[in-house]
């Protein structure tokens, strides 16, 4: 999965369990969103004023298969805010350095 949104995580079967105990943080220079009401689609980057890196909510697993081991990662999403909603009705959770633990 590409992303989770944060109101189905913890019922969603195949995140039970990394909602409750894999938890980690994607940094990330920025990230983007597609507005696709309009015609060609637009693209847009977000990214903090100063530049600083991104701190996206995340959840990750390990998949064991009879010949290899897959560890991967999904960013949570929330409902866009006031900057994000005229681009998109969903945006990833970020989180300040405080909120880390």
């Amino acid at each position: 999965m590409i992303n989770a949104r944060v109101e189905t995580v913890a019922p969603k079967s195949a995140l039970r369990v990394a909602y409750k105990i894999r938890r980690c943080l994607i940094p990330a220079g920025s990230c983007y969103k597609w507005k696709r009401d309009v015609e060609p689609k637009q693209l847009h980057f977000i990214l903090k004023h100063d530049g600083s890196p991104l701190a996206l909510a995340g959840l990750w697993e390990t998949w064991k298969g009879p010949d290899k081991t897959i560890q991967s990662c999904t960013i949570v999403t929330t409902e866009a805010n006031s900057l994000m909603t005229e681009r998109h009705h969903h945006m990833p959770v970020t989180l300040d350095p405080q909120d880390f633990d």
